[in-house]
């Protein structure tokens, strides 16, 4: 229990954490320092499921792999020094923002089809539900009330 907690602070406390460190003056989430550190060690953009164990292992046992504390001491050198360039693309490209945005065209067949399938569910809905409510309907909605 002792060593559980002793893990949880060492990963809240940046100045111990150098993975932590690296992910805060990139401005990118722990699990980018992984990817990012894959592709600069191994030449290659890592597969999330290929990478999921080894950050878990970073999570839960306070365990990083060597390639991993490599690329983050020197992101962390490199902005100790000054020339780190935060604003980067290359540091960047995982962030969510950084994906390619809907065309125009995509997003209203997008939307289309969002308005499509609401029209043709309650059409549905509707001809169900004939013969299912006795007739007359009289008001379904309050401020009325069933007259019965």
């Amino acid at each position: 229990m002792l060593s559980a907690l002793k893990i949880l602070y060492s990963l809240e406390e940046p100045e111990d954490n150098i993975v932590a460190q690296a992910a805060n003056r990139l401005g990118v989430g722990e699990f980018q320092v992984f990817q990012l550190a894959h592709a600069d060690w191994f030449g290659a953009e890592a597969d999330a499921k290929e990478l999921e164990p080894v950050f878990f292992r970073y999570l839960l046992h306070d365990q990083t792999d060597p390639w991993v504390r490599h690329y983050a001491r020197r992101i962390v050198d490199l902005d100790d020094r000054g020339v780190l360039d935060t604003d980067n693309a290359n540091y960047h490209r995982y962030d969510a923002r950084s994906m390619r945005p809907l065309s125009r065209v995509s997003g209203l067949l997008h939307f289309v089809a969002v308005v499509v399938f609401v029209i043709v569910f309650f059409a549905v809905s509707i001809v169900a539900m004939n013969g299912v409510i006795p007739e007359p309907l009289g008001c379904l909605f309050p401020p009325c009330s069933w007259i019965g």
